[in-house]
């Protein structure tokens, strides 16, 4: 997965439609927002559980104004 910060809605589509389709890999990598989405993945969180986490995020999270 790709960088990007909101690349990780993306992501987290293609998690859902790999799992939809009944397709697990083997491994996945990440950087920044890849990253982030493939190693929630990887320690046992769904697609759905992903987007749902990802959906909570507000720009105060990341940025201090």
């Amino acid at each position: 997965m790709s960088s990007g910060f909101f690349g990780f809605f993306a992501h987290a589509g293609v998690l859902r439609a790999l799992e939809r389709a009944e397709l697990t890999p083997r491994a996945v990598s990440g950087s920044s927002a890849g990253a982030l989405v493939t190693g929630l993945w990887a320690a046992g969180l769904g697609a759905e559980a992903i987007e749902d986490e990802l959906m909570r995020l507000e720009r105060d999270h990341f940025w201090d104004p």
